[in-house]
């Protein structure tokens, strides 16, 4: 079921029984199409979409019933060795197809609206922020640098902390809660603490979170948020507040290339040149 894992990471909006639903799909097709053990990258990749398509399509169904409790559709996937992320479409949600498309549209209601937004989200106590779930303004994420599955760092993980930062600094503002999972369970970041060598403790995370955001956002970037820390009884809670950015914020990739994040509705996504190029103008016009 860990076949995927040297290539490939699962995006954020998985819950823990999407990914084992996917893992066994992928590992059932596998041991049928490759009993020899041998398989392509590209193959590998057939199987993953394949898999996360149709888990997709039972969560689209399971939100019909219960929206709130699976708000979370928008899966994707990562490459390990470039970072790029990549969405699942499905023929019956054109809706996200054109979700980006319309993020311009969103922008343009004003930076009033936007502060006033970014104000209320900041007067909320991380408990409150927790127990409202996640939203527009709030996203949860269980750790900040170590992948739960392997017990290791990785640097997925980190690019994921990065891109949510991105998308609220892109949109109206938000709060990015590190330590808590997808359903609003405390878990802590001590898992995380145990990575950051001497310095092993809220401060080393704030070093290695500063300089994280200023590697891959810049230093402009890394002055539009605060990070804090909340003590509970089953772990610390690292509660990152960001404010809209005066200007698009990008994340820094390989080879000088650059994406731009955005958030909407619930999720951070990646627009592609078309829509990025459209929302910057409508954004950020004069």
């Amino acid at each position: 079921m860990r076949a995927i894992d040297a290539e490939f990471a699962l995006g954020p909006h998985l819950s823990a029984r999407d990914e084992k639903a996917v893992r066994k799909t992928v590992s059932g097709l596998l041991k049928i199409i490759h009993p020899h053990g041998e398989w392509t990258r590209a193959e590998l990749r057939e199987y993953l979409e394949f898999a996360l398509e149709g888990r997709r399509r039972v969560k689209e169904q399971l939100k019909k019933l219960a929206a709130h409790d699976y708000a979370k559709t928008a899966f994707s996937y990562i490459e390990r060795d470039t970072g790029h992320e990549f969405w699942i479409e499905v023929p019956e949600q054109p809706e996200d197809a054109d979700a980006g498309r319309g993020a311009g549209a969103e922008a343009a209601s004003g930076t009033d609206t936007a502060a006033q937004d970014e104000s209320s989200a900041a007067r909320e106590t991380t408990q409150q922020l927790i127990e409202q779930g996640e939203s527009k303004k709030v996203e949860f994420k269980q750790t900040g640098r170590v992948n739960l599955h392997t017990k290791q760092q990785d640097s997925v993980i980190e690019q994921m902390v990065v891109k949510a930062i991105a998308g609220f600094m892109n949109s109206s503002g938000g709060t990015l809660l590190v330590g808590v999972s997808d359903s609003g369970e405390v878990t802590g970041i001590e898992a995380d603490f145990k990575t950051l060598g001497y310095k092993q403790n809220t401060d080393g995370f704030a070093l290695w979170l500063n300089g994280l955001i200023d590697n891959l956002l810049g230093p402009t970037a890394a002055a539009n948020m605060t990070a804090g820390f909340d003590e509970y009884p089953s772990g610390t809670v690292c509660r990152i507040d960001v404010a809209a950015g005066t200007g698009p914020v990008f994340v820094r990739r390989k080879k000088g290339q650059a994406e731009l994040y955005v958030r909407l509705n619930n999720s951070t996504r990646l627009l592609n040149t078309a829509e990025a190029l459209d929302y910057v103008q409508t954004r950020w016009r004069a």
